[in-house]
Formats: C-alpha cells, sequence, structure tokens
C-alpha cells in the first residue's frame, strides 16, 4: 500500500490542506482544521484481512474513498460500511466520517 501524507481538513466545509491553520482558508470558521487521522487509521480500525485487501486512498467532506483490491472485497465492505463507519467515529472520537465509497 501507498504511504499516506499529512493533509488536513475542515469539519466545517471539507476543505482539504496540506498545512494546519487555526482558521480555514474555505469557510472561515475557527479550530476546525483536523489531521485526516481516518486514512492513518484503517488498517488499525479494519483489521488485518480487510487491510490487506482494501485501502483508504482521500477524504473529502467526511467521505472516505476506499480501494478494493477485487469487486468481491468491494462487495464486502459495502455491507459492512455502517460498522466500519462507526468504529472509524469512534477512533477518532468524533462523528467525522459520513459515508464511504468504494
Amino acid at each position: 500500500m501507498a504511504k499516506i501524507s499529512k493533509s488536513y481538513s475542515c469539519t466545517s466545509c471539507g476543505l482539504v490542506t496540506n498545512k494546519w491553520a487555526g482558521r480555514c482558508d474555505g469557510c472561515g470558521d475557527w479550530n476546525t482544521i483536523h489531521q485526516n487521522k481516518a486514512l492513518s487509521i484503517w488498517a488499525d480500525v479494519v483489521g488485518d484481512k480487510i487491510a490487506e485487501n482494501s485501502e483508504a486512498q482521500s477524504i473529502n467532506s467526511g467521505v472516505i474513498t476506499v480501494r478494493a483490491k477485487t469487486p468481491a472485497w468491494r462487495q464486502e465492505l459495502q455491507l459492512q460500511k455502517p460498522q466500519i463507519i462507526n468504529k472509524i467515529n469512534k477512533a477518532l472520537t468524533r462523528k467525522i466520517i459520513k459515508d464511504i465509497r468504494f
């Protein structure tokens, strides 16, 4: 799997940037810029088997884009989507992730 570079996103408007800021350049809200931690914790949250067969590639406006190795794994992930979203949000201690696209 490719190494994921650090990026940050605004929890209000979804703006993605490569640097942290106290105020979002997109919407002007304060203290809403957070590192895209959901991408870096993907493997820990979903477990070894799923992590071996998928890769969290990006996040935008609370939606994670995940690449599955095969159509069968894409279907399996689709079936587990609600549980995966709950696990990620629990690990983040906030409801940041709204959906996953495969």
